[in-house]
């Protein structure tokens, strides 16, 4: 082996230990950095606060997760190439990907969004007789929720959407009333 060629070696080798140096250095906490404020930013906008800044912020700042996250898994890829193996892994990538993609499936509104959605509104306007079973009672059973909650002339072929329009002081108060046992209820 000549001079020139070692020389070209350890320049590699040195310039492969420096980024790898750099990877251990700042991968993981600059991961842990971006993941923290990505976390809160989203718990901040599911609850509406602060939206547009907190928006902007969360997508910027998720951009820089995302690229914090492509050097985390470059400095640990031999720990993740053992860790693809396992059939754990292999179970919460599908589900990951199965809950992913129900917020991306369309809903009978043709809008796509939160999978929970669509099932509250059939929950809302399904009539009391057909809603009691879900709930695990009786159409008696509901209907006398209803009534004990203060939500007045309950028939079984009204929905909690009739009724709450019916009770427009508080309109939550019919589907609090489904969703809670009586106190005289063994259920």
């Amino acid at each position: 082996m000549t001079s020139a060629t070692a020389t070209s070696r350890t320049a590699a080798s040195d310039s492969t230990s420096s980024a790898d140096s750099l990877l251990k250095k700042y991968s993981t906490p600059l991961t842990a950095a971006t993941a923290i404020v990505v976390c809160v930013t989203g718990v901040m906008m599911f609850f509406h606060l602060y939206k547009g800044e907190v928006q902007a912020m969360h997508e910027w700042l998720g951009m820089g997760f995302v690229v914090a996250a492509i050097l985390h898994l470059l400095r640990h890829r031999r720990p993740l190439g053992l860790m693809m193996k396992q059939g754990r892994t292999h179970i919460l990538l599908v589900l990951t990907l199965v809950i992913s993609l129900a917020f991306l499936y369309p809903s009978g509104e043709g809008q796509s969004g939160s999978p929970i959605r669509p099932m509250v509104s059939a929950f809302m306007r399904a009539p009391i007789k057909d809603l009691a079973p879900v709930v695990g009672v009786t159409t008696a059973e509901l209907t006398a929720r209803f009534t004990e909650a203060g939500v007045a002339q309950v028939d079984a072929t009204d929905t909690i959407d009739t009724l709450a329009k019916a009770n427009e002081p508080d309109p939550l108060k019919p589907l609090s009333a489904a969703m809670t046992p009586r106190r005289d209820d063994p259920h």
